[in-house]
């Protein structure tokens, strides 16, 4: 039992890193896609879904292994692997991309393409046209990618 509350401890701090990595990625671009003097800019627009249930999942599963392993080992292995966490995250972060890589550029516009997509295919006009006038910004020409 206690060797899977470690590996769950590690693959966590994979997560947490990730997550943290394409956050910042998603601050930067949206930043730079605002037009305006806000904190974040248009970062809640541009993150894709499923990012935000990622975080929102490794968010909600590091109190729950605290709480495990304080139950079934004791406050020292509880601490133990909350530091192990935080070191291994930072560590994990050293080896992903850096927020302003193309990696995750790819990613958030590939989301807001498909977002855009499902605006148009469900008659939503106002959200395609806010989604479209954010790829314009990011350098997608939708209309000439159509062929209009």
């Amino acid at each position: 039992m206690e060797i899977i509350l470690w590996l769950l401890a590690a693959a966590l701090s994979v997560g947490l890193a990730y997550s943290l990595s394409f956050s910042s990625a998603t601050l930067t671009m949206g930043r730079t896609l605002s037009s305006g003097t806000t904190r974040t800019g248009l970062q809640d627009a541009i993150t894709p879904p499923w990012e935000t249930n990622l975080a929102l999942m490794v968010y909600a599963s590091i109190p729950v292994l605290a709480i495990v392993m304080w139950w079934q080992f004791g406050w020292i292995s509880a601490l133990g692997a909350l530091v192990a966490l935080l070191i291994g995250s930072s560590v994990v972060k050293l080896a992903l991309p850096r927020p302003s890589s193309e990696h995750y550029r790819r990613l958030i516009l590939r989301s807001m393409c498909g977002r855009y997509a499902n605006y148009v295919r469900d008659g939503d006009a106002l959200r395609a046209g806010a989604m479209k006038d954010l790829l314009n910004r990011a350098g997608m020409d939708l209309d000439a990618m159509r062929g209009s």
